[in-house]
């Protein structure tokens, strides 16, 4: 309100990720605490991070018409990292990363559940792996993760400056699916297995739902995790050549250009108002 009053010429935008939760939650919000009042009335453009291709929340947010105008899909938005030239692998031993993401839940589930299986050999070959629980998660936490990885092929790493770099030089990535993760691992995975978290939302199954039946990843519900299920999937999807995020990312499945694509955005209103202003004053 104080922008509309004392610098009306500012141009306001929201920038949303591509899936909040699913849309019989997100409308009924949005119509109880005045969302969509709020983003007719105080924003000018409404950026989305994502590809509508992929999901549409204009459609599935059910967006009135003045607001749906004013919607721009930019792409993904994800780290762009220099990766080191990958070592020759001559063992060949597959490599696992999991990763939760921030850590700031599904670590006993998803990490924990991981080293357990793989503790108890039900894996149908050797493997390496490296286990990511991430800078939210509790010290005792990554405490107990680091005594279950003693005398298996895993190794717990407390911090990691950036997942990226672990994610494209492994053979198989385990994670969850919220936007950070799910995003990096489109841009720098070979195959990934998500196991969405699901708690007070539904995004993240969303999501990890939305890139299996793509054909992208494979999804596995928290509540159908089990050591010997993780196992199977983990071995099929090892003996299996194809990667197919390799494979979509040559061809183009994904715009993953978003923090690129917003800066050609905001440069094209700022000379749109610049022309304005000059036109006005001639």
């Amino acid at each position: 309100a104080w922008l509309r009053d004392q610098h009306p010429a500012c141009q306001t935008i929201i920038g949303l990720r591509d899936i909040i939760d699913d849309p019989d939650t997100v409308t009924e919000t949005w119509h109880k605490q005045g969302i969509y009042n709020l983003l007719e009335n105080c924003y000018d453009q409404v950026v989305i991070y994502g590809s509508r291709k992929f999901f549409d929340p204009v459609k599935a947010y059910r967006m009135p018409p003045r607001v749906a105008e004013r919607v721009h899909f930019v792409g993904h938005v994800v780290e762009d990292v220099s990766l080191p030239e990958a070592p020759a692998r001559i063992d060949r031993i597959p490599h696992i990363v999991v990763t939760t993401g921030g850590g700031d839940g599904a670590v006993e589930e998803v990490a924990g559940g991981f080293l357990a299986m793989l503790g108890q050999g039900l894996l149908a070959g050797e493997v390496t792996a490296t286990v990511l629980p991430g800078p939210l998660a509790p010290a005792e936490t990554v405490a107990a993760l680091q005594a279950t990885a003693v005398g298996t092929s895993a190794t717990v790493e407390s911090f990691a400056p950036s997942t990226s770099p672990h994610m494209a030089a492994a053979d198989l990535v385990i994670c969850t699916g919220g936007y950070n993760t799910a995003v990096q691992a489109l841009r720098y995975a070979k195959r990934a297995l998500m196991i969405p978290r699901v708690m007070h939302r539904k995004e993240q199954l969303l999501r990890a739902t939305s890139l299996s039946e793509l054909g992208l990843v494979q999804c596995l519900r928290p509540d159908e995790l089990s050591a010997e299920r993780l196992a199977a999937t983990i071995n099929a999807m090892l003996a299996d050549p194809a990667e197919p995020l390799t494979e979509a990312r040559q061809r183009g499945v994904f715009d993953l250009e978003g923090s690129a694509n917003l800066a050609k955005f905001c440069r094209k209103l700022l000379t749109a108002r610049e022309t304005t202003a000059e036109a006005t004053h001639d």
